[in-house]
């Protein structure tokens, strides 16, 4: 299995990876960490939720006020845009989407293999929004057939990434 591991950091907007689609495959993404869209603001996780330090309590305190959608001074400004969450676009000029903690792509047999997978946190454009940003999103993809079952991976800030399939 093709898997590719990568450290997406807040402050630095598009970060340009070698994940790409495969002809007739399936690729698996997956976003475990924490980061800050503001020193001021709680750290969240890949869907923008606030993340919680508490033991024996839930993640997932959502701030609705932090929804961007329609607004184009964010990277990221369509129906699902939250400030803080984990956004791609296939190639430099591609559409770019919500990817949160976890997304699948299945290609058919014509898809643009050369077109790379770019990541960033959804933040205003520009060096304005993201000089205050900090924290790291550990993203791991893995390319898998149609016959596969799709992996499911965890990731340990001691160990790493796991993998289970489902």
């Amino acid at each position: 299995m093709t898997t590719w591991q990568y450290d997406i950091r807040a402050d630095l907007g598009w970060q340009e990876t070698a994940i790409h689609q495969v002809p007739d495959k399936g690729v698996m993404l997956e976003a475990a960490g924490e980061w800050k869209h503001a020193n001021d603001w709680d750290a969240v996780d890949a869907e923008g939720h606030k993340v919680s330090k508490k033991p024996g309590t839930m993640d997932g305190a959502f701030y609705r006020h932090l929804a961007v959608a329609g607004r184009p001074e964010f990277l990221h400004s369509g129906t699902d845009a939250y400030v803080g969450s984990l956004i791609g676009k296939w190639g430099p000029d591609g559409v770019p989407f919500k990817m949160g903690k976890r997304r699948s792509f299945m290609s058919g047999s014509s898809v643009d293999t050369s077109k790379k997978l770019y990541l960033a946190m959804n933040d205003r454009e520009g060096e304005e929004g993201l000089k205050d940003n900090s924290g790291v999103m550990h993203v791991i993809a893995a390319v898998y057939t149609r016959s596969e079952r799709e992996p499911r991976w965890t990731y340990s800030r001691f160990g790493g990434w796991s993998t289970t399939t489902c």
